[in-house]
């Protein structure tokens, strides 16, 4: 970026709408290093105008707020305000410079508190009232909506400080899941994150196919079963501060969007909190017997408020995580035909299953049915190759006692090893990477050998953490989403030469 392409853009921008968050990045980088130099080639409003446009591009209180927060968000605030608090005052002009140093204020309080650091109150006070006495120095006449919204933002961070000071700050969020753990009322009292935290549960029953329920009721199957009760209203009451719009990565993804797999921290510290109280209450025997444990995807409905004193600083409303298409439902029968005499290949179902299961936000059993899948298609196409070629597929595998054979050999004489009475040979598959080797170097591959092992290597990453317990949190999505690339790569390339 140049300093000849920054002059050209500043002006062209009106509003925080023409912005771009790569590009303000870049635009940064020259205006810190020339300022100078380019305020001789703008006009003060000009650079005054663009400056202001990047600080509310930035600021998480600006109108309307954002859903959430990128992490570098608060940096990036900092440095343009301070740019344009510098060219505000060449003119001593201060209307718009009081709220925007507010929102500072907040957002430092909330960055020390959301890093547990300790809180200075009458620090915070001090700065708050410098502020307040430069908006004494405004004519009130002229400036009649600023001040307004200065004086809104003054009375929001007064509160939240006194919050603050008489531990009175919460967080409460409410959300809805599709599912009826709690056949009554509950309230969980519990510590999550150093956080002392209370979950409310309410079901709300509703009539089925095969059931009218009566007030004060509740139908329990007493087998697992899809069919629902009906769904649970969920609230959380968290004392003190966490910053749950801070971006973070998603637990969900739907496999077809081009999404960039990002979310705030709300949706991840939700799931994580409310599944381990599920999976403690199921432990200890407290859970109906119908359905009870949730997938990521399954939080909806949410409601984020921060409160403070009573006084609210902070609403949000999220009604849905993914996008929702409205499609018109045809009074006509639909007619069709399938072939189930046509055999679903295993390996096919696994992919499918995978997919549905990274999209519910479960990214461990998606890893897992890849790694069932494709084990199930090499053993397939491998079969097929030794078929069609007239080889025997001992040939590929391995006698389970032969690395033991080998090893007794080392240490024991001739004689002795002689006397060792085997069982018969119990042969099993080699490993894949040794497989592919060896169909590589007998020409029966159609495509790259290092292709093909990168491909395998993506899927089987997390493998044996899976299979070996040793992993309890998920695995990251992109970690599945390269999985299930890679496993539908070698479905459509992993081509088998016949000789």
């Amino acid at each position: 970026m140049t300093i000849s392409e920054v002059v050209t853009v500043i002006p062209t921008v009106t509003s925080k709408d023409n912005l771009d968050r790569g590009l303000l990045i870049k635009y940064l980088d020259v205006i810190e290093d020339n300022y100078v130099i380019i305020r001789t080639y703008l006009k003060r409003y000009e650079m005054s105008r663009f400056l202001y446009y990047a600080c509310l591009f930035y600021d998480r209180f600006a109108i309307p707020t954002k859903y959430y927060i990128d992490f570098d968000d608060f940096k990036y605030f900092k440095k343009y305000f301070t740019l344009y608090k510098k060219i505000e005052l060449e003119v001593n002009f201060y209307v718009n410079i009081l709220s925007l140093e507010l929102d500072l204020v907040l957002w430092e309080l909330y960055d020390s508190l959301n890093h547990d650091n300790p809180i200075d109150i009458q620090n915070y006070r001090k700065r708050i009232n410098l502020i307040h006495e430069k908006s004494l120095q405004l004519k009130t006449d002229d400036y009649i909506e600023k001040l307004k919204e200065y004086l809104g933002k003054k009375e929001k961070i007064e509160s939240f400080l006194c919050g603050v000071e008489e531990r009175q700050l919460k967080i409460n969020v409410s959300f809805t899941i599709p599912i009826v753990p709690l056949k009554q009322k509950t309230i969980v009292n519990t510590k999550y994150l150093n956080k002392e935290i209370q979950i409310s549960f309410r079901p709300n029953i509703y009539n089925n196919t095969f059931v009218d329920v009566s007030e004060g009721t509740f139908p329990v199957k007493q087998s697992k079963s899809n069919w629902q009760q009906g769904i649970t209203y969920v609230s959380v009451e968290i004392s003190g501060f966490v910053d749950l719009l801070i971006k973070d990565s998603s637990l969900f993804v739907e496999i077809d969007s081009d999404d960039d797999n990002h979310a705030h921290n709300l949706y991840r510290y939700l799931y994580y909190l409310l599944s381990e109280t599920l999976w403690n209450l199921k432990i200890n025997n407290l859970l109906c017997k119908s359905n009870w444990l949730i997938e990521p995807n399954d939080i909806e409905s949410v409601t984020y408020e921060v409160v403070s004193c009573q006084n609210r600083i902070e609403w949000k409303y999220f009604p849905s995580k993914s996008p929702l298409i409205i499609e018109g439902l045809k009074d006509e029968t639909q007619f069709l035909s399938i072939d189930l005499t046509k055999h679903t290949y295993w390996f096919q179902k696994c992919l499918i299953l995978s997919k549905d299961y990274l999209s519910l936000g479960n990214s461990n059993l998606s890893i897992f049915w890849l790694n069932i899948g494709i084990e199930s298609f090499f053993e397939q196409k491998l079969s097929e190759i030794c078929s069609s070629n007239d080889i025997d597929e001992s040939t590929y595998k391995e006698d389970y006692y032969q690395l033991a054979k080998a090893e007794l050999q080392k240490i024991n004489s001739k004689s002795i090893y002689k006397q060792i009475i085997w069982p018969k040979p119990l042969f099993k598959f080699s490993s894949v990477f040794k497989t592919l080797k060896k169909l590589s170097k007998g020409g029966f591959l159609n495509c790259s050998l290092k292709d093909l092992l990168s491909c395998y290597d993506a899927i089987s990453k997390h493998r044996n953490k899976l299979f070996h317990g040793s992993i309890d949190s998920l695995i990251e999505v992109n970690d599945a989403k390269k999985a299930i690339s890679s496993y539908e790569w070698i479905i459509n390339n992993y081509i088998l030469n016949k000789q």
